[in-house]
């Protein structure tokens, strides 16, 4: 008897996944101390689990099936909407609303048209950009953890193209895929060596929020989609020893090859790491609806938690231990009030659709295949 594959854990993968991020820009931008017992042990369990890359495997498994399942191209784009821009949108109003609440807005440096232009950006396609008037607030960029949300659309324009150039929707083009997996690590590790935390230049950073240097990342997570069976058999049960091999391993590569295990996660560390999590979300799957009861808070705890550390250093928090707590506490609480009065209602209008059949040619919809797609922390999973 086939897996079911709708049987996962990738609900609690993302919770946590989202939670690390928490954790790693909360320690830096609140200039946290390190030597201080709850903030040292939390740096050392988010060490080796970088919520990104997570993110991007996650939802090349979960998206390649959203649009697989799918009856339509517009079936799949307005699912995608629906999960990403309500909760979005609210977002940015809230978080804008706070900055007008805390009197940094409005200034003289701040017309109202730059105003909308920016709130316009965060909420469309360009959430990277960060106009001027917002450099003295917090850490001088409202919500920076967006750029994901940025990259994760072109994921989903880009893949029905990559879908038609493989031939991937009958049942074949897993070597052109594997091919295109292996050609897109070339811009990943070209970004990389340009050191862009520390390169000036305006291209680089251009560079860095479109899908070139991370689709490998989301590819990965396509092909294990597509060999679901194959590898449930070889990785399902199997986390924690998987896990403890992609921890030594990913040690002995950063201390002794000098190798990076946070976004720039190199490629070979990348492949261990997605097995683990690929062998987590089939190890006891039926974790994550027990402890969670099917309620998807990381995609809120995700694009909620950066206005949060903003709001607490413009309140003057910063290097104070307890304001790591707040920042959870407030990220969590915004996130569950989010899903339940936006996320979940907008993800019961793509179940309440009528029923199609997949796309020409898709493999089709079995009882061991979702219902309703998925996708990133920026994603959830939906049955």
């Amino acid at each position: 008897m086939k897996a079911p594959i709708k049987i996962n854990n990738f609900d609690l993968i993302r919770l946590l996944a989202a939670c690390q991020v928490v954790a790693h820009h909360a320690i830096d931008h609140l200039d946290l101390d390190r030597s201080a017992l709850p903030v040292a042990l939390l740096a050392q369990l988010i060490r080796y689990f970088p919520g990104v890359p997570v993110f991007f495997f996650v939802s090349g498994f979960l998206i390649s099936k959203s649009y697989e399942s799918s009856a339509s191209v517009f079936d799949y784009a307005r699912n995608r909407v629906l999960r990403i821009y309500p909760a979005l949108i609210v977002c940015t109003l809230l978080a804008v609303g706070a900055v007008f609440a805390l009197d940094y807005l409005p200034r003289a440096d701040a017309p109202l048209h730059g105003v909308l232009t920016w709130m316009v950006a965060q909420m469309t396609i360009v959430q990277f950009y960060n106009p001027g008037f917002m450099r003295d607030f917090g850490v001088g960029v409202l919500n920076g953890s967006l750029w994901t949300i940025t990259v994760e659309l072109q994921f989903y324009v880009v893949t029905p193209m990559v879908y038609a150039l493989c031939g991937l929707r009958h049942r074949r083009g897993t070597l052109m895929l594997m091919l295109l997996t292996l050609a897109l690590l070339v811009p990943n590790l070209a970004y990389w060596h340009a050191d862009p935390e520390h390169h000036p230049a305006t291209t680089l950073k251009l560079f860095g929020v479109t899908f070139l240097p991370w689709y490998y990342m989301f590819l990965l997570g396509v092909l294990a989609q597509r060999h679901f069976h194959l590898l449930h058999g070889w990785l399902s049960g199997r986390a924690i020893p998987l896990g403890v091999a992609y921890v030594l391993a990913t040690m002995l590569a950063t201390h002794q090859l000098g190798w990076n295990a946070s976004n720039d996660i190199h490629p070979v560390l990348y492949v261990l790491l997605a097995a683990f999590v690929f062998s987590l979300a089939y190890t006891a799957p039926t974790w994550a609806d027990r402890l969670l009861r099917r309620q998807d808070i990381s995609y809120g705890i995700y694009i909620y938690h950066m206005p949060c550390i903003n709001v607490l250093l413009y309140l003057g928090l910063k290097g104070q231990t307890m304001a790591l707590a707040f920042t959870f506490a407030a990220a969590v609480l915004i996130a569950m009030l989010s899903w339940i009065a936006i996320e979940r209602p907008c993800l019961q209008m793509k179940r309440g659709g009528l029923e199609h059949s997949p796309l020409p040619g898709a493999r089709p919809v079995t009882p061991d295949t979702p219902d309703t797609p998925t996708t990133l922390p920026v994603s959830e999973e939906t049955r």
